[in-house]
């Protein structure tokens, strides 16, 4: 897949199951990006832009920015995000690991708040994320330190507004809640929570 000219400098990442990824440059406006292809379906394209659609709809201090979205040649849809250097919650969890040092829990309970409020955000919406795990919950840095913000909305979807439910449980297996297994409601981010403080997961792989 060719980007289109305005991106320069691309660096492809390390991507998802159906998505490319990449770190480039927005020569138009001069700002560093994280770009994000995955294939369009063949009979409905535009319905490949929910992703992007609802990040713009439920703006967010924790959700992740926005700034455009490009179907290509009808086989891909092309995302524009903010670039987020400080890495992954998973990214955070493998260097503590390899040091054997983690992070203070006062920390580790400040940035799954942090994200927590993004989510909450987000459900009160009417929406719930479906994919919760530490290599989508991304660190951004700020004056303060750095914060929690969720990303990756691909498998998003609608609460039915009659039962409160939304279709089935789409987590990675280990950050799946027991509650999933067992077909009930559930709190992935109880997972994150201990994983980022250096605990075992408290779920069965």
């Amino acid at each position: 897949m060719r980007l289109p000219d305005k991106y320069s400098d691309a660096v492809e990442l390390a991507g998802g199951k159906n998505a490319s990824v990449f770190r480039a440059r927005n020569r138009n406006v001069g700002r560093d990006c994280f770009l994000k292809a995955y294939p369009a379906p063949e009979n409905d394209p535009r319905s490949a832009l929910k992703e992007p659609q609802l990040l713009q709809a439920l703006r967010h201090r924790h959700l992740v920015e926005i700034y455009d979205a490009d179907v290509l040649d009808a086989e891909h849809v092309l995302l524009e995000m903010e670039w987020l250097p400080a890495g992954s919650f998973q990214n955070l969890i493998d260097v503590c690991k390899n040091k054997g040092e983690w992070i203070e829990v006062r920390k580790a309970i400040e940035l799954v708040c942090d994200v927590a409020d993004g989510l909450n955000h987000f459900h009160r919406a009417g929406f719930v994320h479906r994919d919760i795990k530490p290599a989508n919950l991304m660190l951004k840095e700020s004056a303060a330190g750095p914060v929690g913000i969720v990303t990756d909305l691909g498998l998003a979807s609608q609460l039915d507004s009659a039962t409160g439910r939304a279709a089935g449980s789409q987590h990675s297996r280990l950050y799946r809640p027991q509650e999933a297994w067992e077909g009930k409601r559930c709190v992935p981010i109880r997972c994150c929570i201990v994983s980022v403080t250096g605990g075992p997961s408290p779920v069965r792989a």
